[in-house]
């Protein structure tokens, strides 16, 4: 994935997510008292969710100019290290209050919510989406002609192996 491309696809996921984290705190004004509390969890969930996209694009970019076992240990020291992040925020957020620990356990969730967004997003809103290649006609209609139970023409063949 080029350079542009990538940056395409975080900015979104992006979009995604505020679409998800929009969506849930009109959800939970009803739902959820004290509402700011949630709202506050919601917030620094989807920003920690954020936070977290960019630095895996970060490591996986890093990660692939590495070797395979140093690549292996980075990758996995800063899995962790985004894992902690979470573990932190979600701990604070549970502290607070038990309102801002649902808010940012859904705004964690917003990362989920983005990826299956993100079709959607690129279609009809970015208007970037762009379709699977479909395989050409004329590479391929002869050998779709040909039955799979006829033998092979070994006169052929050896003809074809003879001029080379």
């Amino acid at each position: 994935m080029s350079d542009n491309k990538s940056r395409q696809v975080i900015r979104e996921l992006f979009i995604g997510i505020a679409i998800y984290t929009a969506f849930f705190a009109l959800l939970g004004i009803p739902l959820m008292r004290p509402y700011l509390f949630f709202a506050a969890g919601l917030i620094a969930g989807a920003a920690v969710s954020c936070i977290c996209i960019l630095l895996l694009y970060e490591d996986l970019d890093r990660a692939l100019d590495m070797g395979s076992d140093g690549a292996r240990k980075y990758v996995m020291v800063r899995g962790m290290l985004r894992l902690l992040l979470r573990v932190l925020i979600m701990a604070g957020a549970f502290f607070l209050n038990v309102n801002c620990f649902y808010g940012a356990a859904v705004g964690m969730l917003s990362t989920k919510g983005a990826a299956y967004l993100h079709t959607f997003i690129s279609k009809h809103i970015t208007k970037t989406y762009v379709p699977a290649p479909v395989e050409s006609e004329d590479a391929s209609s002869d050998d779709l002609d040909k039955d799979d139970d006829e033998e092979p023409d070994f006169d052929d063949i050896e003809a074809r192996m003879e001029r080379k």
